[in-house]
Formats: structure tokens, C-alpha cells, sequence
């Protein structure tokens, strides 16, 4: 693949030279794992069904300390479903207007992801918010539990994170919506980062932790755990309710 190299902040980072793949419609199929590391046009949309693993991820040019940017532009919809995980690394870029992600094990949404109407995403393992998401709507579904890092930067204007099974654990990620829901109906909510919006609607099982910039919060656990939030200014609480715990 055709590189060139680029000085930036005193290190050398790979850049793809031409779109590799340009088309109306992508659909790729394979029984086997999908790995792409390219620039990949289309018109109207991108499927991805892969029977293995799904990876998104940029590759190093010989003599370069950074990853070239793997990014994938549709017109219209990016589609991914795998059996094993899907993992959009630090260097994945998707832009499009509807971006869906399923998967059979685990999600990493890394790197960058803009779509002007909305992301799904749904996995029956954990899901890992690590990269930056831009989009009216953000849906994230995952089956045993929900992580974050410092590079998670979602700005949406509803934002509706769930864990069915496992914890919430959104560590230093920032979220900032006109309305976030975030639900661990077997497991706790303890995010270290800011959660800024005028919604705030939280439920977990065995406790919530959060730090906040909210106008309006409604929060429950439903066993043993504890209540915890600090605002960062006046606010209207609608509900507390902490089934076993303190406030």
C-alpha cells in the first residue's frame, strides 16, 4: 500500500496515498475474520458481515512512530456484524449518516466516529467507549458490561447506555447530551469523568457513582449499594431512590 510520511509534533506518522476502495455500494461477506487498513469510499453504504472478527486499524509506513488513519466514508449507512469482536483502534475513523455495530463478543469503539443521524451499537459482551463520537443519537447496548478510558468523548444530543449483565464502569470518558440515560440492571454505575447535559436519568443495581453537570437528575438502585453524585451547581433532583443504601 502506497504511503507517505509526514512530520508531525517530532514524530513521523503514516498517511494512505490514494482511496484504495471507491464504489456506489461495499458489501464484503467472509467466513474468516475482516481486517481493513485503507482509505474505503462508497456513495450509499458499507456492510460488513464477518463469520470472525472485525478490525478497523491503520498500519505504519517503513521509518514511522504513528499509524496512518484507516477511515471509511459512506453517503448514506457503515454496517458491521461479526461473530467475534469488532475493534475500531485509535486510528479508525468512520464518517457516514447512520453507523450500526453488532457483534456476537466484545465492541471497541476507538478512533473517531461522526454520523449525522445516529450509532447503534449492540454486543453481547462489553462494550469499550475509547474513542471520540459525534452524533445526534448515540445507542449503546451491551450484554456484560460497559468501559471507558480518557480518550472516550461522546457528544450526542440523546444519549442511552445499557449493560445487562456486568458493571458500568465509564471511568474518565466524557459524555455531554441534552438527555443521558444510563442503565446496569444487574451490575453498578461509577464514572470518574464529567456527564454534562439537562437530562440525567441513571439505574443500577448495586450503586451509583457520577460526577456531573446536570440540570435535572431521576436516580435509583434497586439492591444493595449507595448513591453518590456531585454536581457541579445547582440542580433539581426528581427522584432518589436508593432501594438498599445511603444518598
Amino acid at each position: 500500500q502506497e504511503k507517505s510520511l509526514l512530520a508531525q509534533d517530532e514524530k513521523i506518522s503514516s498517511e494512505y496515498a490514494t482511496v484504495m476502495l471507491n464504489a456506489r455500494v461495499i458489501k464484503i461477506n467472509s467466513l474468516q475474520s475482516t481486517s481493513i487498513g485503507a482509505l474505503v469510499n462508497a456513495q450509499d453504504t458499507i456492510a460488513i458481515n464477518s463469520d470472525g472478527a472485525i478490525n478497523i486499524q491503520g498500519t505504519k509506513a517503513s521509518g514511522a512512530d504513528l499509524e496512518s488513519s484507516s477511515i471509511l466514508t459512506a453517503g448514506t449507512s457503515i454496517s458491521f456484524a461479526s461473530s467475534e469482536d469488532t475493534v475500531l483502534a485509535n486510528s479508525a475513523e468512520i464518517s457516514t449518516q447512520a453507523f450500526t455495530i453488532s457483534s456476537d463478543e466484545d465492541i471497541v469503539l476507538g478512533g473517531k466516529v461522526a454520523s449525522t443521524t445516529s450509532l447503534n451499537a449492540t454486543s453481547t459482551g462489553v462494550v469499550s467507549l475509547n474513542g471520540t463520537i459525534s452524533t445526534p443519537i448515540t445507542t449503546v447496548v451491551a450484554g456484560n458490561g460497559i468501559s471507558g478510558d480518557t480518550l472516550g468523548n461522546i457528544t450526542t444530543t440523546s444519549a442511552n447506555i445499557k449493560t445487562t449483565t456486568g458493571d458500568m464502569l465509564l471511568g474518565d470518558a466524557s459524555i455531554e447530551a441534552t438527555s443521558i440515560v444510563l442503565e446496569a440492571t444487574a451490575g453498578k454505575i461509577n464514572h470518574t469523568g464529567v456527564l454534562k447535559a439537562e437530562n440525567l436519568n441513571v439505574l443500577a443495581k448495586t450503586g451509583i457513582n457520577v460526577y456531573t453537570n446536570i440540570d435535572n437528575a431521576t436516580l435509583k438502585t434497586t439492591a444493595i449499594g449507595n448513591i453518590n453524585l456531585t454536581n457541579t451547581k445547582a440542580f433539581e433532583l426528581k427522584s432518589a431512590i436508593a432501594t438498599n443504601g445511603a444518598i
